[in-house]
């Protein structure tokens, strides 16, 4: 694809769940959220919040938008929209992203364009090109994951990475040990995303006489629905899912399933305004009866996991 149409919305915070859902059932190959931009927003404290969307170049965008907007009952709005050249934006995002590590045993690398000819101090090296996905490994709430998966994934396990965006912890879990991994997301250029990035890992690490088992390393274009297509999973030892609270709490029974068969789960996504009440929400589901909810924060975002 060599252009897509970006489209920019405002719209109430407390509507942005719906709003997302909507243009990702109506043709959008992927989302974002503004969490904070000078001079334009502070989604963090405002009762408003900019989205984003990509689509195909020839999106119906203006009609789509007045539609949605009258048929979800929102009047107060505000959008644009422009064409963008999609080689040059990977060309600016590769550029400014460079190798950097993460946690005690990861380096990051945005592409083989950028890998350091000497790296004598991170084991593990993870190549990430995150395209349009979410999942550069620079947002504190990745951190996060990234720092919890050295310390908790053992060899032998099995991972579930919902909302796996570019696959960075999919990927993650593989190289720590795992042995069977499904990486699942909503969004079609994340899935894209994930695939290649699986793809040049693989050939990276295989090059390295590294060899790990990529063959159990799924990637799917999906929602929590996706449990309920496979019958045959009836226990995963870890789930992860670095998601916004809302989308947990709007996807609340089915996601109970997934807490049902895990041994041990992890979520982050959460900003410091919200955890305290979506810690007492976790602690009120049943799956959860017995278990212990821990956290990690790092500038003010949030992680919970089991024990």
């Amino acid at each position: 694809m060599e252009k897509f149409l970006q489209l920019d919305l405002k719209v109430p915070k407390d509507k942005s769940d719906t709003v997302t859902d909507f243009f990702l059932r109506s043709g959008a190959i992927s989302s974002a959220e503004t969490l904070y931009e000078e001079g334009k927003t502070n989604n963090l404290d405002n009762d408003d919040t900019w989205l984003q969307f990509a689509f195909r170049e020839e999106y119906p965008v203006t009609s789509v938008v007045v539609m949605a907007m009258e048929f979800l009952e929102i009047t107060d709005y505000e959008y644009h929209h422009q064409i963008i050249k999609t080689a040059d934006i990977l060309a600016k995002l590769e550029l400014s992203l460079h190798p950097f590590p993460v946690g005690k045993s990861f380096l990051l690398v945005p592409s083989l364009k950028n890998m350091p000819e000497e790296n004598p101090y991170y084991p593990n090296i993870i190549i990430i090109n995150p395209a349009f996905a979410f999942g550069t490994g620079q947002h504190e709430t990745t951190q996060l994951m990234m720092e919890y998966l050295e310390d908790h994934v053992r060899p032998g396990m099995s991972v579930i990475d919902m909302g796996c965006g570019s696959g960075i912890l999919s990927i993650a879990s593989l190289i720590l040990g795992a042995d069977n991994v499904h990486g699942i997301d909503i969004e079609e250029l994340s899935y894209e995303a994930s695939e290649q990035n699986k793809g040049i890992n693989a050939d990276f690490h295989n090059a390295s006489n590294k060899k790990l088992p990529w063959d159990q390393l799924y990637f799917y274009k999906d929602d929590f629905s996706w449990l309920g297509k496979k019958p045959g999973i009836k226990h995963i030892d870890l789930f992860v899912a670095n998601i916004l609270p809302g989308v947990f709490q709007s996807n609340r029974e089915v996601f109970r399933n997934y807490l049902s068969i895990s041994g041990q789960w992890v979520l982050s996504g959460i900003y410091r305004n919200v955890s305290e009440s979506f810690l007492t929400w976790l602690a009120t589901l049943s799956e959860n009866e017995g278990r212990q909810i821990r956290t990690m924060e790092k500038n003010g975002w949030f992680l919970f996991y089991s024990v």
